[in-house]
């Protein structure tokens, strides 16, 4: 009794939660490894703002465009996000201005997949 559906339905909400988990679990940790006291940790937290926003993304995704648009360019956001993050230290401006990226274009999918 494999459901097509029901795989694809449990799939995208995997990969919408990981760049929660990866956040809010490993990045602190992360930090903590490299050395980096706890108020510049802290601080990075503020990349996380827009999961606390993602009620106001809502109307925009429903009135523009097709879900699965934005599900896609959400993707590629943070493909390129984390990809252009690979090439920076931790706790310096850029990496903080990517992580703020993923976390702005997860939530853009989670959002929209909710909708979907």
């Amino acid at each position: 009794m494999f459901n097509k559906k029901l795989f694809y339905i449990g799939f995208i909400y995997f990969f919408s939660g990981l760049p929660f988990g990866f956040f809010y679990t490993f990045i602190p940790v992360f930090f903590r490894s490299e050395g980096i006291d706890v108020k510049t940790i802290g601080l990075f937290s503020i990349a996380g703002l827009p999961w606390s926003l993602r009620l106001l993304f809502a109307p925009f995704i429903d009135r523009y465009f097709y879900k699965s648009f934005w599900m896609g360019i959400s993707l590629i956001g943070i493909s390129v996000s984390i990809f252009a993050l690979s090439f920076f230290t931790p706790a310096t401006l850029p990496f903080f201005i990517f992580l703020f990226f993923i976390t702005f274009f997860s939530t853009l999918f989670d959002t929209a997949s909710d909708g979907f």
